[in-house]
């Protein structure tokens, strides 16, 4: 049965400098709640002042207690499922998940039920939380690793901001076919969609802006284990971009990979590093290699 629920609270303490603003002020300034948050939060009483439920627009003085009750009313978009979960962190706004390969993010045409959010939304559920599946970033079914789900609009808000500036900062392990002379790198190409496949992409002049680096950890046999950051978030941008240096992923039949010895690509989520949205500490968190990538890796090691 559902435990019970903790109401989510962020508190601030006004300053002397903030004297005299308003709420929306300190809000959107210190706070940084963004523009459509705010409006949502108007049409609510989730805004307290020294406990009582206040405009926006009302001012503030020193040392008044400004209060956001973040778990606004939301319908859940996604039906719960009981699927076990993997949390390698979590707190009032965020969860951290190693996700298994084979594993769906969101629901899809193809994929309508057995997908990461139906078990997020249903352990949600059972705490007493109605709440909207908001990942962070992206990962494709067959890549495994963490991955950042958003518990509130304010958290997400905050995570999409750092993914956008390069504050968030996500790092993949991933085996690739041959033998990478370079021992580190740039790929600076861009990325756009395949005309002749729905799902697949290409390096494409007009393509978006894509801009990959990576690092050789181990020459293997035929093969190259590669640590990889992401500048940039483009759909299979890791894919692509060691597809286009002739090292395409082991497993990634899509874009040329051998799969004999691993029957999908390659590739490990293996950190997420951001900072935290309430409180601004940096927080770094990893999940190890998969058992198929281990093997994968031993059967080639010298």
């Amino acid at each position: 049965m559902n435990e019970i629920k903790k109401q989510n609270i962020l508190k601030y303490i006004i300053t002397s400098e903030e004297e005299g603003k308003r709420v929306k002020a300190i809000l959107a300034g210190r706070l940084k709640f963004s523009r459509t948050l705010l409006h949502k939060l108007k049409k609510t009483e989730n805004v307290l002042l020294n406990g009582k439920p206040s405009y926006l627009i009302s001012r503030v003085q020193q040392g008044d207690v400004l209060e956001v009750i973040m778990d606004l009313p939301e319908e859940a978009t996604v039906c719960p499922e009981n699927i076990p979960l993997n949390i390698l962190y979590e707190n009032e706004d965020l969860m951290v998940i190693d996700k298994p390969a084979g594993l769906v993010v969101h629901p899809t045409k193809n994929y309508p039920h057995g997908t990461l959010a139906n078990a997020v939304v249903y352990y949600w559920k059972r705490q007493g939380y109605e709440r909207v599946f908001r990942p962070v970033q992206r990962l494709d079914k067959d890549t495994s690793g963490v991955i950042i789900i958003a518990n509130n609009h304010f958290a997400h808000q905050h995570l999409s901001r750092q993914l956008k500036f390069g504050d968030l900062k996500r790092s993949y392990l991933a085996v690739v076919e041959g033998c990478v002379a370079e021992k580190e790198g740039i790929i600076d190409a861009p990325i756009g969609k395949d005309p002749e496949h729905s799902v697949k992409r290409m390096i494409h002049p007009q393509g978006q802006e894509a801009v990959t680096t990576y690092k050789v950890e181990k020459a293997l046999q035929g093969a190259t284990l590669l640590s990889l950051s992401l500048k940039t978030g483009r759909t299979h941008q890791i894919r692509v971009h060691m597809a286009h240096l002739g090292h395409p992923l082991l497993g990634d039949s899509m874009y040329g990979g051998d799969t004999t010895l691993i029957q999908r690509q390659a590739l490990h989520s293996c950190s997420v590093k951001f900072f935290n949205p309430r409180t601004g500490k940096e927080t770094c968190i990893t999940s190890g290699l998969p058992r198929d990538m281990k093997v994968l890796i031993d059967k080639l090691s010298y």
